[in-house]
């Protein structure tokens, strides 16, 4: 069996989403993916990862997707000509491509993963005009992209139309989250398979231990989408003078968000290998998570689930979640009693929840207790390659 994968990201180490397809390819046969990346131009710099092998590639750079900037400002209308003007020409002209690919390679099954109205309105073409089956994969709901890409209010919505079309008419769907598949379960009908990056299980924390007695250390690591809650965190502890309960607070971040980070409580470790990261997760008392609290993104916090919770997972450190509580993350953490949720933004409420994740060492151990059982049920890799290969209708090797 021949599959082709469409994604405006390569399957690599780089970021979270391209680590989960490079992970979610190693459970195919080498040499049935056939990979046509539409690269995002800004991210050209990151290519398809060497460990995999592939039976052929194929990588274009993606249109602008976001609104154009002119020197009076953003135009709607020109923004519309220009989001109309890619709908009509460049997918026609994309798609032709995709079919030369899937022609000449006998392809069986197109895999592509939705992020962006070029992905989604490809999918879309694919679905009217080819007659190989699509398997649909959803990182984000898509409003976060056009609020985020400043798309105009026209576009936006035949987007949405078109994303909407996509998943009713996909053989399956990948999701992200288990609020994402009841879902979208509910709404088109179609069959969903939750799809969370999991860890090389050698990294995983396996040892419960006490919070520092001396100090209190923060984790965080990924991209900082939640912006606000992240400085309503920092104002919180500005406000103590970084103590807590007579203790000095500090904060280790891994990622790219930081680069101009001059607050002497955090440490800024940049980009670190998940090795390197998990030394530095492993050695603080919390990990924090924030996400977005404001209603106007209410989709994207209700659907979506940061890798960065696996990861947390994976250190056995109880979990500040900084957000919504009709999130998954958030559902997660209560359910299981992993960590607390604190979905306000007032000083108070900020350091109420810190302190009660270290209000006794017998809750503490026992939220570890609980994320150790967590993470053996639901995040395994033997969990996402069965649901993975579910969702391609190949559920054993021998179909290839």
């Amino acid at each position: 069996m021949k599959i082709l994968l469409i994604s405006d990201l390569p399957p690599c180490t780089d970021y979270s989403g391209p680590l989960l397809t490079q992970e979610l390819c190693g459970y195919l046969p080498d040499d049935s993916i056939y990979a046509f990346i539409v690269k995002n131009r800004i991210l050209t710099h990151i290519g398809i990862s060497p460990e995999l092998k592939l039976a052929d590639k194929n990588e274009l750079i993606k249109p602008f997707e976001n609104s154009l900037h002119l020197k009076f400002g953003r135009n709607p209308v020109v923004n519309f000509v220009h989001q109309s003007f890619h709908k009509h020409y460049t997918i026609k002209k994309l798609f032709m491509q995709v079919n030369l690919a899937v022609k000449k390679n006998k392809i069986d099954k197109i895999w592509i993963i939705l992020q962006g109205q070029t992905m989604i309105n490809l999918a879309r073409y694919i679905i009217e005009h080819s007659d190989v089956p699509l398997y649909s994969q959803v990182w984000d709901n898509p409003k976060w992209w056009l609020i985020d890409n400043k798309i105009n209010k026209v576009s936006s919505r035949a987007i949405l139309r078109n994303f909407d079309f996509v998943i009713k008419n996909s053989t399956a769907c990948g999701v992200a989250s288990e609020n994402m598949a009841e879902e979208y379960t509910k709404k088109y009908g179609t069959k969903c398979y939750i799809l969370i990056p999991t860890l090389d299980e050698s990294l995983v924390t396996k040892s419960i231990r006490a919070f520092d007695e001396k100090q209190i250390t923060i984790g965080m690591c990924g991209q900082l989408y939640a912006a606000e809650e992240w400085a309503s965190l920092i104002s919180a502890l500005d406000s103590v003078n970084w103590t807590i309960s007579e203790k000095p607070v500090t904060i280790n971040y891994v990622g790219y968000s930081l680069a101009n980070n001059l607050n002497p409580h955090i440490i800024n470790h940049g980009y670190k290998t998940q090795e390197e990261l998990f030394k530095i997760l492993n050695d603080c008392d919390i990990q924090y998570c924030p996400y977005i609290i404001n209603e106007k993104f209410k989709d994207v916090s209700k659907y979506s689930f940061p890798s960065k919770v696996v990861t947390y997972l994976a250190t056995n450190r109880p979990i500040f979640y900084h957000g919504p509580s009709y999130s998954s993350p958030a559902k997660l953490v209560v359910k299981n009693n992993i960590g607390i949720i604190c979905e306000s933004l007032a000083t108070a409420d900020i350091l109420k929840g810190l302190n009660s994740i270290l209000s006794t060492k017998e809750s503490y151990t026992q939220m570890q207790k609980n994320m150790q059982k967590v993470y053996a049920n639901e995040f395994t890799s033997e969990k996402l390659k069965n649901n993975f290969l579910q969702l391609l209708d190949v559920v054993k090797k021998s179909n290839f």
